[in-house]
């Protein structure tokens, strides 16, 4: 499964060049223990709080007649049998979380509308600001 990590920019961030606040991010990702507080208080002064309610609406609005579409409160799961895609979005307080067997699956489809999002995927070093369409596909 891919793992996404999406997070809303304070404002004062956005103009950070996307390799500059991937590599902030990927640091926070791996921290220990010990350093867990310094960690917490970047994170906390990069990421702008994820207004659920309109989340959940724009998602749900958009897929709610999608058979293969259901919710559960802040969970969203998409399960296609024709296109073999497994997708979960999960909407948290700072970020989202969206855990997919593809790519370009349909969460991130709608999401790459919504201007000031960053998402991230550790694991393959992708990132890239939403509305930008400039992706970073580190190999």
């Amino acid at each position: 499964m891919k793992t996404f990590y999406i997070f809303k920019i304070n404002s004062e961030y956005n103009k950070t060049k996307s390799s500059n606040l991937y590599i902030v991010f990927k640091t926070i990702f791996k921290q220990n223990k010990k350093n867990i507080n310094m960690a917490f208080n970047t994170y906390n002064n990069i990421v702008s709080s994820i207004n659920k309610d309109f989340f959940n609406k724009y998602i749900y609005e958009l897929l709610y007649k999608e058979e293969s579409y259901t919710k559960f409160k802040n969970i969203h799961m998409y399960n296609n049998y024709l296109t073999g895609e497994v997708s979960k979005m999960v909407i948290n307080n700072t970020y989202i979380l969206v855990k997919s067997n593809i790519f370009d699956n349909i969460f991130l489809k709608y999401l790459y509308e919504i201007n000031n999002l960053f998402i991230c995927n550790f694991t393959n070093d992708i990132y890239y600001y939403t509305k930008n369409k400039l992706f970073n596909y580190k190999k």
